[in-house]
């Protein structure tokens, strides 16, 4: 399962949940089918949202050199960030 998924399938789930309403025995229950229907068109109104982000990365790298008594310290770093590229 994608990273993403992770992250959005219980927030929709909550959701989902919250929608339905506090006092279920006075009303007539919700079928099961109708329930995973509202959060599978849920999930695909949040896929289509994030198609318009790109993903950022950033890198860090910290340069190191010997020393005798501390062994290897800092010696500088280098930031890359930019939009990920796939492929």
């Amino acid at each position: 399962m994608p990273f993403r998924m992770l992250i959005i399938l219980p927030a929709i789930l909550v959701s989902a949940v919250a929608t339905l309403p506090l006092k279920a025995q006075e009303q007539a229950p919700i079928p099961v089918t109708q329930v995973v229907d509202k959060i599978v068109m849920q999930e695909h109104a949040e896929v289509e949202l994030l198609r318009q982000y790109s993903p950022l990365v950033e890198t860090y790298i910290q340069m190191v050199r010997p020393d005798k008594e501390l062994g290897a310290v800092p010696d500088g770093d280098r930031y890359f960030s930019g939009p990920r590229r796939a492929g």
